[in-house]
């Protein structure tokens, strides 16, 4: 679990983060469907930084 968010974390940054068009959507949409109603994975997900990275990248764009 934590290489395919890694992987798609890193597709998600090639194709230009929150600029990014469908494939970055795509991409946060299947880690969305690892994460979602599996708390072992959810758990793995806050251990590893991937949050951060996540954040740090600007994955999200956050509109007040």
């Amino acid at each position: 679990m934590e290489y395919q968010c890694k992987l798609q974390l890193g597709i998600c940054r090639d194709e230009g983060a929150a600029d990014g068009g469908i494939v970055v959507q795509d991409c946060l949409e299947m880690m969305n469907n690892l994460l979602r109603g599996n708390p072992k994975n959810q758990l793995l997900f806050r251990s590893s930084a991937l949050l951060s990275s996540l954040l740090c990248c600007k994955m999200l764009a956050f509109k007040p």
